[in-house]
């Protein structure tokens, strides 16, 4: 019975610990998209230094929550990017006004 105990207790370790070490794996850019096209985009930093990220298979799109695509994001918008450290794959890019009710 011990042993299943030891065993309970790490999963359980382990499962409150995975979002930890998943969100510190990306880093995050925010800022005002300048140029966007099918293959990458460019971010205006805060600091008005310009960023430029690579859009690949894996990039996904959301749009105030909701799955959205590339075409929907346009120059102008405030985006945070979800960016792997140490590429310049833009992975997850949100953008639009929070849903109501959050």
């Amino acid at each position: 019975m011990k042993p299943l105990s030891s065993a309970i207790a790490l999963t359980l370790i382990v499962a409150a610990a995975a979002p930890l070490w998943a969100h510190g794996n990306y880093e995050h850019v925010r800022g005002v998209v300048t140029v966007i096209n099918s293959t990458s985009m460019s971010v205006e930093l805060q600091d008005k230094k310009t960023r430029t990220l690579t859009i690949t298979a894996k990039s996904t799109f959301e749009k105030s929550g909701e799955p959205a695509q590339i075409k929907d994001l346009k120059v102008g918008e405030r985006v945070v990017i979800e960016v792997p450290k140490g590429t310049a794959e833009a992975r997850i890019v949100r953008f639009g006004p929070p849903k109501k009710g959050k």
